[in-house]
């Protein structure tokens, strides 16, 4: 603390503690017993008890602040880290927050300023058209480690040539029949909960509509899971080798299932069980499976 209070010094850093606070949303969760939470930190001005928090398009009295050690204080200034509850809705980690003597000024600033705003960044999913895409639900005890698995999941699919994600939702709380219904039925979507539980509801409708629920407690342990779980979804390449050509010469009998044919082995060999291409003038015409050879009038292998 002393070197850092010396390098602010020199720095020649400060902030006006008479204006009101102003600073950065570090974490928000839901908690059970009190409702949408979020740590605040104070970059400038100061915050008194009573005043209106604004960030994004949520906003919350500060009725009870707390300090870092879960004590009520009646103000904290910059440079301090604050618990506020009662949000509107769940603040995004890493908005910008300001702060208003009254409601009405704060709903004010809402209107006026929709540039507050601060939601849901864009799915930074592999989305390229040459990759096979999976859909991702992510549900999370805290914001914070939503975003935290939602970055694990991008760098796993990183690793994968043939396989990308796209996060449909990252939000807060147990996993639910809703979020099963996002993803509208897809067999190849995965669901993760990280810390949160699974409602029974969820777990009925995954289970009729065959989507992939899995939940975790350490990120590791996820990130193993999840780079199986693409290795699976990755679309097989078939590559054809080619083994011999036939030039046909003549045709016989024909059934709904089978044609009988004759004609002139001009390169390789020609086994039985192996899959052909039938070609007409450098044009595929049909495809088929050889069910036997002959020589002959004599069967060959």
């Amino acid at each position: 603390l002393d070197v850092v209070s010396v390098a602010a010094e020199l720095e020649g850093l400060s902030a006006l503690p008479d204006e009101p606070a102003r600073g950065v949303v570090v974490e928000s969760h839901v908690d059970p017993r009190r409702g949408l939470t979020a740590t605040l930190l104070i970059t400038a001005g100061t915050l008194t008890r009573g005043m209106w928090i604004v960030t994004g398009q949520t906003f919350a009295p500060t009725r009870i602040v707390e300090n870092f050690l879960g004590v009520a204080i009646e103000q904290a200034t910059f440079s301090s880290p604050v618990q506020v509850t009662g949000f509107s809705t769940l603040p995004d980690v890493g908005a910008a927050f300001v702060s208003f003597p009254s409601r009405r000024e704060a709903e004010d600033a809402l209107k006026a300023n929709p540039a507050l705003s601060n939601g849901h960044r864009a799915d930074r999913g592999e989305s390229s058209a040459t990759k096979a895409i999976v859909p991702l639900i992510i549900k999370a005890d805290t914001l914070g480690t939503a975003e935290a698995v939602a970055e694990a999941a991008r760098k796993v699919a990183l690793q994968h040539e043939r396989v990308g994600v796209k996060i449909l939702s990252s939000g807060v709380g147990a996993v639910s029949e809703n979020d099963i219904a996002l993803v509208g039925g897809d067999r190849t979507a995965i669901v993760l909960g990280f810390r949160v539980p699974v409602d029974h509801a969820a777990r009925e409708r995954a289970r009729r509509d065959a989507v992939t629920v899995e939940t975790f407690d350490v990120i590791y342990t996820l990130s193993e899971w999840l780079s199986k779980g693409l290795a699976s979804r990755t679309p097989k390449i078939t590559v054809e080798e080619r083994t011999g050509a036939l030039r046909v010469i003549k045709t016989f009998s024909r059934t709904r299932d089978r044609q009988v044919v004759g004609g002139e082995v001009t390169e390789g060999v020609l086994v039985p069980a192996a899959k052909i291409k039938i070609m007409r003038r450098g044009a595929e015409i049909g495809r088929g499976k050889i069910v036997n050879l002959e020589k002959s009038k004599a069967k060959t292998s």
